[in-house]
């Protein structure tokens, strides 16, 4: 029994891991696409209001 427990402790924490890595990569490819498109802009960059402009959009 103490076992099973284990194994569905250790799934868990896998699970939870990989979640993790998932969003830290997300944010860094999100970030790279801010300053992409920040170095394109010819005005001051913000990205809060470009975040809002899209969101509004949907």
């Amino acid at each position: 029994m103490k076992l099973d427990d284990i194994s569905v402790v250790q799934k868990r924490l896998e699970i939870l891991w990989s979640a993790r890595l998932r969003n830290k990569s997300k944010s860094k490819e999100a970030i790279k696409i801010q300053d992409r498109l920040s170095k394109k802009s010819s005005k001051e960059w913000s990205g809060a209001e470009e975040i809002r402009k899209w969101r509004e959009k949907r």
